[in-house]
């Protein structure tokens, strides 16, 4: 059975990540894309280089017009990317993380392919995702 390191594994995540946001980049986000590959090849030996790699990702993707499914799989890779990355070595990532990651992809690919026109809704979103952390900080209440 081949084992993959943990390191190997997540600077492919991160790779992938940036390789999504630079597909269809411009000059300025193809700029942060560039950056933030430097910034996932560094994290090998400095962790919080992750974290700065996926909020350059982040604003390669605001900077340019990426397609739902480019920015739901830059999504996907960031966060299978920060997971694994700050694994400790006992650690694995686990089964509901997995499907949190990959239910709330599939969500939001599906919310953006949908063309639904609802006047409304802009005003409706700030209390669906408050409500949303609120039902998720609940299940954390109980650990602490």
């Amino acid at each position: 059975m081949l084992l993959i390191p943990m390191r190997v594994l997540a600077t492919a995540f991160g790779l992938m990540m940036v390789a999504a946001v630079a597909l269809q980049a411009d000059a300025p986000g193809l700029g942060c894309a560039v950056v933030a590959a430097v910034a996932v090849v560094g994290s090998v030996w400095f962790a919080p280089l992750a974290g700065a790699a996926v909020v350059l990702a982040i604003a390669a993707l605001a900077l340019s017009d990426a397609a739902p499914l480019l920015a739901a799989l830059a999504g996907l890779s960031a966060t299978c990317y920060l997971a694994v990355r700050h694994a400790d070595r006992g650690e694995a990532v686990t089964l509901p993380t997995l499907v949190a990651v990959f239910g709330a992809s599939a969500l939001g690919v599906l919310a953006t392919a949908v063309p639904i026109e609802l006047p409304w809704a802009p005003l409706v979103a700030p209390f669906a995702v408050l409500g949303a952390f609120a039902i998720a900080v609940r299940g954390l209440s109980d650990v602490a």
